[in-house]
């Protein structure tokens, strides 16, 4: 990314916020600039991937199992009850740590990594938290219990 900053011109944050989703529509001179940097890309292709990646992300949610809507719903005491790992947590939601990310919109090694031990020391990943809160609907409390358990 910082690579694609520098070349395209576009801030390293917007870039972040469109691989995140945050930002669902990008200005046609963002999506020019972006394009021109990327081999066989045009504004008009780049906008439709978006858009595409955008749309699986919400089919996933909305394609979560009774007993994923379950969990969701569980109270922070609830989740601590039941659950004695994150990956325990993850794995009533989505299949894989992929799988999860995709559904948060966010890189896939940060689940990866984070189930795996690696930078698990410093608790919950920063780049997972605000997803689980906006994607999920979670609440401060609920994450804070989810980072209370141990990564797996």
């Amino acid at each position: 990314m910082p690579r694609l900053s520098e070349l395209s011109g576009v801030n390293k944050s917007t870039i972040s916020m469109i691989e995140a989703g945050r930002t669902r529509d990008p200005s046609p001179e963002t999506l020019e600039a972006l394009a021109a940097q990327l081999p066989q890309m045009t504004p008009a292709s780049l906008n439709a991937q978006l858009h595409d990646w955008q749309n699986r992300r919400r089919r996933a949610l909305t394609e979560l199992t009774p007993e994923g809507r379950r969990v969701l719903r569980m109270t922070p005491e609830q989740v601590r009850e039941t659950f004695t790992t994150f990956q325990g947590w993850r794995s009533q939601l989505a299949p894989t740590p992929t799988a999860f990310a995709t559904m948060l919109g966010i890189h896939h090694n940060i689940t990866n990594e984070y189930e795996r031990g690696i930078r698990a020391t410093q608790g919950l990943p920063r780049g997972m938290q605000g997803p689980l809160m906006s994607v999920l609907g979670l609440s401060g409390e609920y994450l804070r219990v989810l980072s209370e358990l141990p990564p797996s």
